[in-house]
């Protein structure tokens, strides 16, 4: 038994199924990954090579994750690779440097990355592929190779003008690797972290001033982790923000542009302070919480000397105008007066800066309760912010947005995961939002999980709602098909804004419905393999026909 498929990399691999193994189309910009599967079926040992002179090559293993949750009962639509709990292909977990790995006889794909290298000149080239079947004594059985053309465009990709936020959780590092919060160890993950972030096209990132007011059941809590210091003696308060600098100048030099400053209240409604640790007179303990009135004089004299400080700080480093304030999670319903009260309060004490928020009702945001806007992708009330031209409008997706839209959850096929770069181009949003870059918690953060074992916070969201990275064992984010899709998504858009500067976005427009067939929306666009992979050979071929010209 030795059977060999070339794939292309939006194609999922189930163990039990043959794959279909349709025409792989390779073309990119330089600072791009070519990347595609192989797809293979042995009992035994094998030898999986990649050479392609001129690029890095990377083969990675895809690894089955269990998937209780697959999507939501009842509201789900037909555009999902199934609805039935399973083993779902999801890790991307490099490979022996020999590249030799020992395979069960049902399907394994293999994920092959091919970066240019930066020198490398525009041009045709071809990676070759290998697997060998190994035999006792490590003899070589049956061969497969395979050639492929690789199409490298003589330009580069353009810097990333789409702010991206996908909520980065540093407690969920602490407590996955069980090292102390801000230690030194932390750091070391912190920065692995980041850096994955920054790769897959991140470049906000949720800054933990205090603990987090997310995902935590009322009344409870998330492990501390307080980047600012804070002090009460005699009434007075005091801030210490070292540790703050220390981490806005890891993000800079991570490649982060800007920092999202976590919620100021807490979650559904705005009613309470977040959770506050301090050193009062000589004992540190929680100061704020769920007990703390947001309206209240305790937590207004906090703010009134908190903000101001913090404030000055920001400007001294020079980050102010990077920066973006949050008071509380989607206010809803009758939530506006309290909203826009807590509101008030900050903006008080934070003259000049910009405040942040998933608001999915246009009345809100017509009565000036945020300044910018993140609305979900399915929200019905998206059209009017369309309609009205909302500046720099931004949407997100999480859990929810579960029917007809793009999502990331696991059992979704990728093409509709890698569709999210288009859409953004398409509609001009100037900012994305995802709620779980690294969420390692169930529902409400009542337990901690293994993200390895379960992928649904515990039956709660859709697999792969609540992290797009897993936790390696060596402290970095070892990646996942999805994050190597979403990475696709940012370049496309990268791509589609290169093309813009050339040839006009009617132009542009106009092009991607040629391809598509249809106007595209948030809910209506192809749902093949073949679309986007064939559009993008079309953007590039047309990227570098303008530069020819001029």
């Amino acid at each position: 038994m030795f059977e060999c498929k070339v794939l292309s990399s939006l194609e999922k691999v189930f163990s039990c199924a043959e794959p279909a193994g349709r025409e792989v189309r390779l073309s990119v910009l330089k600072g791009e990954t070519a990347s595609f599967q192989l797809a293979v079926r042995a009992c035994g040992n094998v030898k999986i090579e990649a050479e392609a002179p001129g690029f890095s090559v990377r083969i990675r293993r895809v690894v089955d994750v269990p998937v209780r949750l697959p999507c939501w009962p009842g509201n789900t639509d037909r555009d999902y690779l199934s609805n039935k709990p399973g083993l779902y292909p999801d890790v991307l977990r490099d490979i022996p440097a020999d590249g030799k790995c020992r395979v069960s006889g049902w399907w394994t794909s293999f994920w092959i990355d091919a970066e240019p290298e930066e020198d490398l000149a525009g041009g045709d080239y071809s990676v070759v592929v290998r697997a060998s079947e190994l035999l006792d004594g490590d003899e070589t059985g049956e061969v497969f190779e395979k050639s492929l053309p690789v199409h490298v465009a003589d330009c580069r990709l353009p810097k990333q003008t789409l702010i991206h936020t996908e909520w980065f959780h540093c407690d969920c590092l602490a407590d996955y690797y069980r090292v102390e919060a801000f230690g030194e160890e932390h750091w070391r993950i912190i920065e692995n972290f980041i850096r994955s972030a920054v790769r897959m096209g991140i470049n906000m990132i949720l800054t933990p001033m205090f603990t987090p007011a997310l995902d935590t059941e009322v009344g409870g809590e998330r492990t501390t982790v307080q980047l600012v210091g804070v002090s009460r003696n005699g009434g007075v308060y005091s801030f210490d923000f070292s540790k703050l600098k220390k981490w806005i100048d890891l993000c800079l030099e991570c490649g982060i542009e800007y920092f999202e400053m976590c919620h100021l209240y807490s979650q559904w409604g705005a009613k309470h302070a977040p959770k506050i640790m301090a050193t009062v007179d000589g004992e540190y303990r929680r100061i704020f919480g769920w007990e703390t009135d947001a309206l209240g004089e305790d937590y207004r004299e906090f703010l009134s000397c908190f903000l101001p400080a913090l404030a000055g700080a920001l400007k001294e480093w020079g980050v102010e105008k990077r920066c973006r304030f949050h008071i509380s999670d989607e206010p809803h319903g009758d939530q506006l007066p309290h909203y826009i009260a807590v509101r008030d309060q900050a903006r008080e004490y934070l003259p000049g800066f910009e405040f942040m928020d998933a608001l999915s009702q246009y009345d809100f945001y017509a009565g000036g309760a945020v300044d910018r806007p993140v609305v979900s992708s399915d929200s019905g009330d998206l059209p009017r912010f369309i309609e009205n031209k909302v500046p720099d409008l931004w949407i997100y997706y999480c859990c929810g947005q579960a029917v007809d839209v793009s999502n990331r959850f696991i059992a979704m096929p990728s093409q509709r995961t890698r569709m999210l770069g288009v859409q953004l181009y398409v509609y001009g949003f100037a900012g994305f939002l995802q709620w779980g870059f690294n969420f390692y918690n169930t529902q409400l953060s009542k337990k901690h999980i293994d993200p390895y074992a379960v992928t649904d916070a515990g039956e709660s969201f859709p697999a792969g709602d609540a992290f797009i990275v897993y936790p390696a064992d060596n402290g970095t984010a070892e990646e996942s098909i999805r994050y190597m899709v979403m990475r696709q998504a940012a370049h496309d858009l990268r791509a589609l804004c290169l093309l813009e500067e050339l040839g006009g976005r009617e132009f542009v427009l106009g092009l991607i419905a040629d391809e598509a067939g249809e106007e595209i929306t948030l809910s209506k666009y192809p749902r093949n393999e073949e679309f986007l992979p064939r559009l993008r050979a079309r953007v590039n071929a047309e990227i570098e026909a303008r530069r020819a010209l001029k």
